[in-house]
């Protein structure tokens, strides 16, 4: 009985079967094989307001919504690593801050660590380049190695400045 009662209605708003077998894309007014994500533009620059990334061996996924970006731990690696990006962001001088991503905040467990979004760097550092971050990170003796690496993915822009995106290498060596 409950069967007949949804046919029917369904029946009476799609009126007919073809129009209801449309593709998805045709409903939603997208283009066909998917749909765009809302966007934003600043400064000519366009940007969508939800990315997903899963690169990475620790953290995956990392989603993008907007200005921040959440990054979520596979395993007990990954908290550690979403851990000692919270205490080294928190611990470290003005000047290194300036270099680091900002940590918005992390969860207890360290599953999810949320931090401001920045724009990916699209070609890796070049050796010179990765020399003058050491040396402006000011390595001291007695600390952990450097926290950072010269992938593109690990560095982008924010706020016009160029920041370690993934500052947690010492973490898992």
């Amino acid at each position: 009985m409950r069967w007949r009662v949804a046919t029917r209605s369904y029946r009476r708003i799609a009126g007919d079967h073809r129009k209801a077998a449309r593709p998805y894309g045709a409903i939603v007014g997208a283009r066909t094989g998917g749909f765009a994500l809302p966007s934003y533009t600043i400064n000519g620059d366009t940007t969508r307001m939800i990315s997903i990334s899963r690169a990475g061996s620790f953290r995956r996924p990392v989603i993008v919504i907007g200005r921040w970006a959440l990054k979520f731990a596979r395993n007990l690696q990954g908290r550690r690593c979403n851990h000692y990006e919270a205490k080294l962001y928190r611990s470290s001088s003005d000047t290194r801050c300036r270099m680091l991503c900002p940590v918005i905040w992390i969860s207890p467990r360290g599953l999810l660590l949320v931090m401001s979004a920045a724009k990916p760097l699209s070609e890796p550092l070049t050796r010179e380049e990765y020399l003058e971050l050491f040396e402006e990170w000011d390595y001291l003796s007695g600390e952990d190695a450097c926290p950072f690496e010269p992938k593109p993915s690990d560095w982008g822009w924010y706020k016009d400045r160029r920041v370690a995106l993934d500052y947690a290498t010492p973490a898992w060596e």
